[in-house]
């Protein structure tokens, strides 16, 4: 501050710059602001302010929460996608977002299956899409609808999802690529968090894995290259849903080789979690996975932020 407070130079850039008259106050004996323990912007370190609308890529949108479920036979005999589905429902009313939440599903094995959860509806509806190669999303207005408008067909997916694939579910089949280009798909205009739940290893469309455990290499130098992807689909994949604001959180449940290691890139890279449930059993399993989705779903969420930097001419 110079000339008793009217003036004050820029610590970045060293510009000098008039005091607005509202903002004036006088110096003390040392040259500092008399009102500066009143004022966090000159006394803190760290100062948060609510940004105005010309900091704002885009106006605020709708917290919203899409869930991507593996119904294949694994998933369906082993509990997990009862004990999914039991989650989701108990976080439905602690779910961000009041009134303007929005939710949506997709599930899949060999085949990507859509769900119209509109609200004029009795019961939601299914849309099967086998062509891995040419995916298409039907209904695009009714996948990812308003929680509230549409809660009594939301719940009624979720009480009838255990019991819906539990007659000939598909067995060692898992189309995870093409679910996750879906629900990409549906939610690249808004962005949020996407749940993803597999019970095992991808191996059909994009993104299909390979084994790669090999005990020889146990014990080795080249043991290292088992903890790396030896594929770009899924960073590369990341990379694009971190653009569009989506954050994806991964839930595995292996009963056999997955190679987690190419899959965590995509928690890795949009800011989300992975967890692990090895030989899941709902009894053993289950509450534990029940209470760390639940508090995945309920916590404190930013679903956007717009990040300026700005440093000295050094």
């Amino acid at each position: 501050w110079v000339e008793n407070g009217r003036r004050w130079r820029c610590n970045m850039c060293a510009q000098l710059n008039e005091c607005p008259s509202n903002y004036f106050c006088h110096l003390d004996e040392t040259g500092q602001r008399r009102d500066r323990d009143q004022r966090p912007e000159l006394s803190k370190g760290v100062v948060e302010f609510i940004a105005p609308a010309e900091y704002m890529v885009r106006p605020p949108q709708e917290p919203t929460f899409f869930f991507v479920i593996d119904v294949s036979a694994t998933a369906v005999r082993s509990g997990m996608l009862e004990s999914t589905a039991n989650a989701i429902r108990k976080s439905l009313d602690d779910l961000p977002g009041r009134g303007r939440t929005k939710i949506g599903f997709i599930t899949y094995d060999n085949s990507v299956h859509y769900y119209n959860l509109a609200s004029d509806l009795s019961a939601p509806q299914m849309v099967v899409v086998s062509d891995l190669k040419e995916l298409f999303v039907p209904l695009p207005d009714s996948l990812l609808v308003n929680l509230q408008e549409s809660r009594a067909v939301v719940e009624s997916f979720l009480e009838n999802l255990p019991t819906m694939f539990s007659k000939n579910p598909v067995a060692s089949m898992s189309c995870l690529g093409p679910a996750l280009k879906a629900a990409f798909t549906v939610m690249k205009q808004i962005g949020g968090k996407m749940c993803v739940f597999q019970s095992m290893m991808p191996n059909l469309g994009d993104g299909a894995l390979r084994p790669r455990e090999n005990p020889a290499m146990m014990g080795t130098p080249n043991e290292t290259k088992l903890l790396r992807p030896d594929m770009t689909w899924y960073k590369d994949t990341a990379i694009e849903f971190s653009r569009q604001q989506i954050s994806v959180d991964m839930f595995l449940f292996p009963y056999q080789y997955m190679d987690i290691a190419a899959l965590a890139e995509l928690p890795k890279l949009t800011a989300g979690q992975l967890y692990s449930y090895p030989g899941f059993n709902i009894e053993r399993d289950g509450p534990t996975f029940e209470a760390q989705l639940n508090k995945r779903l309920t916590q404190t969420t930013a679903f956007e932020a717009v990040m300026r930097i700005r440093c000295t001419k050094g």
